[in-house]
């Protein structure tokens, strides 16, 4: 079995687990007896709950199929950090996850790429309820945990549209370099990349 075939299969597996704990009824015994026989930690069969409580059957076979440009399908990985935070309780809201998700298959992001963009535009609970009360208010610039996330993301911007269109690209590449060095510095340590 190739790796894409490997991940779509536990990505299944891991969606069914969710239907037949939320069977369950909440029998935290049956539920950690089900964790145990799927060889799961609990809090991997609470996020296989979540994944089958937020997503129909129909949801799922439409997430199942999106495909990122090397031919692999979005993985457990998603779950955790994008996917299961954003809302899903209207269908705007699930229309809106959709889109997210397609999003991320078409642009071929990472599981860690497509977190900080969900936090990026939906806030840390992804809720856009709280991503709206928030707009059109300054940003308080001397929160520094605010202000690294902020440029991470405008670097990932920068290295992203710099990779698509090296030809095309406004920037030279000694500043792409420096962007990229100074996204790096942000990842391991803020407080250094500041001072350098």
């Amino acid at each position: 079995m190739s790796v894409k075939e490997k991940s779509l299969v536990l990505l299944r597996q891991f969606f069914q687990v969710g239907k037949e704990a939320l069977k369950l009824d909440g029998d935290r015994r049956k539920e950690d007896a089900l964790a145990e026989r799927m060889g799961m930690e609990r809090q991997e069969l609470t996020r296989a709950m979540r994944f089958a409580k937020q997503y129909s059957q129909s949801e799922f076979d439409e997430l199942a199929n999106l495909r990122k440009p090397d031919g692999h399908s979005l993985n457990t990985g998603y779950l955790a950090g994008s996917l299961l935070q954003l809302p899903w309780e209207t269908a705007a809201d699930r229309r809106q996850r959709s889109a997210f998700q397609r999003e991320i298959a078409d642009n071929g992001w990472t599981a860690p790429l497509a977190e900080i963009e969900r936090h990026r535009r939906f806030g840390k609970g992804g809720s856009t309820a709280g991503k709206k009360a928030t707009c059109g208010r300054k940003r308080d610039l001397k929160d520094p945990e605010l202000v690294r996330k902020m440029l991470i993301g405008w670097l990932i911007d920068l290295n992203a549209a710099h990779e698509v269109a090296v030809a095309n690209s406004p920037f030279a590449a000694d500043e792409v370099a420096m962007a990229i060095a100074l996204l790096n510095r942000l990842r391991q340590n803020p407080l250094r990349a500041i001072a350098a």
